[in-house]
């Protein structure tokens, strides 16, 4: 009969080799994954002849008023953002440019780019970001900096429809996503789907450095939907009553 030691040292030798094992089936499972991950998202890059030289500041006196519609993300939390790079779901849509602000919550922050989606569409794209800011938005999470990104034949043309944007690397597939409004009175995301009207209230951001945005609203949405939302705010009409201002924020994923 074998003896203990015996038994124990082909014990260990065994569990040395099947660790060995799970460590060579782990790396070659996470290469894949990392390869169809890269394989999935294509690249743009700026269209630079169609944007301003100055597209991007960073500013030390914050400013205090913007445009109602700020941003549009498929997630937010507190993970920093990589400052080179962010993420857009492009749906099969015939419009030729994707123009994107970009804004911090602090309002410190502010950029607009211009890419060119004339021939390739129709997926998740990793769109590139050449700031000259990177060590100061490498501060900022992926919940205090957000994207508006909308596709169209000309940036300030009539006719548009905004995309689905993130940070990080995203799953698109969260099911919602979170709407970033500039708004002083209350406010709420109005859509009708299948012949159903919905209505979503926006929540506050509670914090004292709340500039460029001051409330999010978390709207769920449904693949291969065109939605027409709508942003509703509540103004009070003198001498009573209120009165409903209406802004139209046409999506579509």
């Amino acid at each position: 009969m074998k003896s203990k030691i015996l038994i124990a040292i082909e014990l260990s030798i065994k569990l040395k080799q099947l660790r060995i094992i799970f460590a060579m089936l782990l790396a070659f499972h996470l290469g894949t994954l990392s390869n169809a991950w890269c394989q999935e998202r294509k690249v743009l890059h700026p269209d630079v002849q169609n944007m301003a030289k100055t597209w991007e500041s960073f500013v030390e006196r914050v400013p205090v008023s913007g445009s109602t519609k700020v941003g549009a993300l498929a997630f937010e939390n507190t993970n920093k953002i990589d400052p080179n790079v962010f993420y857009v779901k492009i749906p099969d849509i015939t419009y030729s440019k994707l123009c994107v602000e970009i804004s911090s919550n602090d309002g410190r922050y502010a950029a607009n780019l211009v890419y060119d989606i004339s021939k390739d569409r129709n997926g998740i794209f990793s769109i590139e970001l050449p700031t000259k800011y990177k060590s100061e938005l490498k501060n900022y999470s992926a919940s205090q900096i957000t994207i508006l990104a909308k596709m169209s034949n000309t940036c300030n043309g009539k006719e548009f429809h905004y995309a689905l944007a993130a940070w990080n690397k995203p799953d698109f597939k969260t099911g919602h996503m979170i709407v970033h409004l500039l708004s002083q009175v209350p406010t709420y995301i109005q859509f009708t789907l299948d012949g159903d009207t919905k209505q979503y209230h926006c929540e506050p951001i509670n914090t004292i450095s709340s500039k460029a945005y001051n409330c999010k609203c978390v709207v769920p949405i449904f693949e291969n939907n065109t939605y027409d939302l709508k942003v509703v705010q509540k103004t009070r009409k003198r001498p009573t009553g209120f009165n409903y201002v209406y802004t139209e924020f046409p999506f579509k994923f």
